[in-house]
């Protein structure tokens, strides 16, 4: 087996190719005077008499383009052009959820693929999978009343308010006459006031947890709310 020797250039060259190449570069003219030949020269007539094939440089491995981020992949139903539902562990979804506020890191290093929680729930991704958004209906510890919007994290899918109101439509076509709620920590959010994308969609606040102090918005379906309004028809 040859022993490859490392030029500086990159180029790797076999012992035996060198030995060739340097009985080549000295050639003796018909008066019996050595004249030198330059290796490049020499390397070429090799190349030419087919005695020996002329190291190439070393192919690179080629340069991958960036994986895309991750597509919904359980995709069960489309509703219109703002949101698709799909099922909690959707691995687009779960890559949102991972950058929001509200993930818990747990001590012992678990890593759960559902992230939304217990309960009955409608979990709702934008197509493009920058904007992600959870309702749940589940038996509150702190008494509250209705469906939860669990987790709600946009990165550019649009306006925000107007992605709230998209998803509360769907929302009470599921739960017909529920009130709409969610918690809103002021210490995490970047919002002024706290929960600013729900004030703007017609939410408004109703109160803060005794544990965490956690800001409550909520919204009423329409019939409920002119049902409260002293103002209204009702």
């Amino acid at each position: 087996m040859p022993v490859p020797l490392d030029i500086a250039q990159g180029v790797t060259f076999s012992v035996e190719f060198l030995q060739r190449l340097s009985r080549e570069a000295l050639v003796e003219s018909p008066t019996c005077r050595a004249r030198s030949l330059c290796l490049s020269d020499a390397a070429e007539r090799l190349q030419r008499e087919a005695k020996v094939s002329a190291p190439s440089r070393p192919r690179r491995a080629p340069v991958k383009a960036p994986a895309p981020p991750p597509a919904p992949q359980l995709l069960f139903a489309l509703h219109g052009e703002t949101w698709i539902e799909v099922k909690d562990g959707d691995p687009a979804g779960l890559a949102l959820f991972q950058r929001h506020y509200s993930r818990y890191v747990y001590a012992d290093g678990r890593d759960p693929k559902l992230y939304v929680g217990p309960g009955y729930k409608m979990v709702l991704l934008t197509p493009c999978a920058r904007a992600l958004f959870a309702w749940r209906k589940f038996e509150s510890r702190d008494g509250q009343q209705g469906v939860n919007c669990a987790i709600f994290r946009n990165e550019g899918a649009g306006v925000a308010s107007e992605l709230i109101l998209a998803a509360e439509e769907l929302a009470w076509k599921r739960w017909p006459g529920e009130r709409l709620y969610t918690y809103v920590n002021p210490r995490k959010v970047k919002g002024n006031p706290p929960g600013n994308c729900f004030l703007r969609a017609g939410w408004r606040p109703c109160g803060i947890t005794k544990r965490r102090s956690l800001t409550i918005l909520e919204k009423l379906p329409v019939s409920s709310a002119a049902s409260l309004d002293p103002h209204g028809d009702a």
